[in-house]
């Protein structure tokens, strides 16, 4: 019996250190790599096109062949120069997950850049919320950049607020940089406005009113979101608004479709066209085992009660602890 007891305890511990070193590797191998996904914050591109056309994601919840699948249409379709990502990338805040989606995602983008935004996966924790992450793998929350004859400004909204901050940094763009463009495009997660049936997925009501404001001072020709799982088009401020059909997440709405947003840009305005697709929900059961359940921060946790229970089960195997305790009587 006790030899069985040493056995037991051995593959626990075994089982529980290959998990470890497991989790540490393709932790690290996500980590060190050499790829970079910081949007072009500051920076003017190509500033002699007068037309061009990108794409726009949103709401992915680390399914990564989803958002593969969505990204090849794109660019083999369109052939976008470039793609906004409108955030909830992941499902939890968790590094290494974010750099396994962006890892997994960088041979299908082909050199195409990809600029996000945060969604409230993509901050949330338990207990409130933490951007730290976040920021480094993806760099600035909020940022703009100028493409050719456009501005692009990409808020955080991800707690369903936008600080004073964010608009303090808003209005100066506005009044310094958006002189020298002819369109101005406005991107977030989450919308001021949703449509009817889902009232509750939209920004808190001050941050609302607070940007409502700041649009009827400073117009844009577009605003685009995620969040609500559905395409919609409205508008706020007199402004157009589009919602993003999801790229992985659950649906909502009348339509049961993944998708995504072309939008052209040329002399005469912003044009939008939304793309669905018919690629199902879809993550790599590789990747499921050693991704979505590997790197979880409860792996730790249960790896760790392994360890114990399996140095308690080969301890109470050992011949020496039996004698030692029959001394102690």
């Amino acid at each position: 019996m006790k030899k069985v007891l040493r056995i037991i305890g051995c593959v626990a511990i075994l089982f529980a250190a290959a998990i470890f070193v497991l989790r540490g590797v393709m932790g690290i191998s996500f980590v060190m790599g050499d790829k970079t996904f910081y949007p072009p914050a500051g920076y003017f591109l190509s500033a002699d096109a007068d037309s061009f056309s990108f794409v726009v994601l949103s709401d992915t919840g680390s399914q990564n062949r989803t958002l593969q699948g969505l990204v090849r249409d794109a660019r083999n379709k369109f052939n976008p120069k470039f793609i906004l990502h409108l955030g909830d990338l992941v499902v939890y805040r968790n590094i290494e997950h974010m750099y396994w989606m962006m890892d997994e995602l960088d041979d299908k983008l082909k050199g195409i850049p990809l600029y996000l935004v945060p969604g409230n996966h993509d901050v949330k924790k338990k207990k409130g919320t933490d951007k730290t992450l976040y920021e480094r793998v993806f760099g600035p929350r909020y940022y703009w950049f100028g493409y050719g004859n456009t501005l692009f400004i990409g808020l955080d909204s991800s707690t369903k607020e936008i600080d004073e901050n964010q608009w303090t940094f808003f209005e100066r763009v506005m009044q310094r940089v958006r002189p020298g463009f002819r369109h101005v495009i406005l991107f977030t997660h989450i919308p001021p406005v949703a449509p009817d049936d889902h009232p509750q997925h939209t920004l808190n009501a001050d941050a609302v009113e607070r940007m409502n404001q700041m649009l009827k001072k400073y117009p844009v020709d577009a605003i685009f979101t995620g969040h609500v799982h559905y395409y919609s088009e409205q508008k706020f401020a007199g402004i157009p608004l589009y919602t993003t059909p999801p790229s992985g997440q659950y649906f909502v709405g009348p339509v049961h479709k993944f998708g995504y947003l072309v939008v052209n840009v040329d002399s005469q305005g912003v044009h939008v066209q939304n793309m669905y697709s018919d690629r199902k929900k879809s993550s790599e059961w590789w990747d499921i085992l050693f991704v979505d359940l590997v790197l979880t921060n409860k792996v730790r946790w249960i790896a760790g009660i392994i360890l114990l229970v399996g140095l308690l089960i080969w301890l109470s195997g050992q011949k020496w602890l039996r004698f030692s305790m029959k001394r102690a009587k």
